[in-house]
């Protein structure tokens, strides 16, 4: 696999975007580092990481707003990125990401962790439905274990 030269580095509400986008351009110096932020983002910011900043439609991005997700997904498109970098490991970034058309998604996590998104979209729904299953079976772990628990 040859290294990356379009990369678009996509924001979610997290304090560690600047840093994604510094870890981004040390693992790939000589590539175009695209920051895809909303409007309101300080732009400047992202210009010091990132050789290109993009606004994208206003979040949120959910099936709520069917015509922000299809703009930006037209926009990511567009872009014909190389790799798609999300800041979290979560289903809705991995479909945004699959859905960009990028050759390649990534994660970069706030502790520094740099790695592939992995997986098939039946994979990811699969994967998906586990942790929500895992969720509420803790959820309601704990509230068994307070509700039943003798005071003593």
């Amino acid at each position: 696999m040859s290294a990356p030269r379009n990369i678009g580095v996509f924001y979610s509400h997290g304090p560690h975007y600047l840093r994604v986008l510094r870890r981004v351009r040390e693992e790939h110096p000589g590539a175009r580092i695209t920051a895809l932020v909303p409007p309101g983002f300080p732009v400047g910011m992202a210009e010091k990481e990132a050789g290109e900043v993009l606004l994208t439609p206003a979040p949120p991005h959910s099936l709520r707003r069917p015509g922000a997700v299809r703009a930006l997904l037209r926009q990511l498109r567009g872009e014909r990125f190389d790799r798609l970098v999300v800041m979290f490991d979560s289903p809705r970034l991995r479909l945004l990401a699959k859905a960009s058309g990028a050759g390649e998604r990534w994660c970069c996590l706030a502790d520094g962790r740099y790695a592939p998104l992995e997986g098939s979209l039946p994979g990811m729904a699969v994967d998906a439905l586990r942790r929500r299953a895992t969720g509420w079976a803790t959820w309601l772990r704990i509230w068994v274990e307070v509700r039943f628990r003798r005071a003593g």
